[in-house]
C-alpha cells in the first residue's frame, strides 16, 4: 500500500440518561503500488457503523460497535468481529 485516508462523519449523535448511540460512516481510500510494473486501481469504500456508549459518572465508554449491514467480505483494514 503506497498512500490511505479515511474521513469519519456522524451521522446521528442520539444522548439519553444512561447511554448514547452514535450513526458514523468511514469513507476509506487505498492506493496501492505497482506489482510486475503494473499498476492497480485504488480500492475504496464506505462503510457505515453503530457505536453505543454507556455513561459511567462523567465518562463516557464504548459498549459496543458493529456494522450497519453486517457481511462479509469485510473490507481489508476491518477486522472481522468474529476473530475478536
Amino acid at each position: 500500500m503506497t498512500d490511505t485516508g479515511s474521513e469519519i462523519t456522524i451521522k446521528k449523535f442520539t444522548i439519553t440518561k444512561t447511554g448514547a448511540k452514535v450513526e458514523i460512516s468511514e469513507q476509506t481510500q487505498l492506493e496501492h503500488g505497482p506489482v510486475n510494473g503494473v499498476q492497480g486501481p485504488g480500492e475504496g469504500y464506505v462503510y457505515d457503523q453503530t457505536v453505543e456508549l454507556e455513561r459511567t459518572g462523567d465518562a463516557w465508554k464504548i459498549s459496543s460497535i458493529a456494522p450497519e449491514n453486517p457481511g462479509k467480505p469485510y473490507p481489508t483494514t476491518i477486522v472481522d468481529p468474529d476473530t475478536l
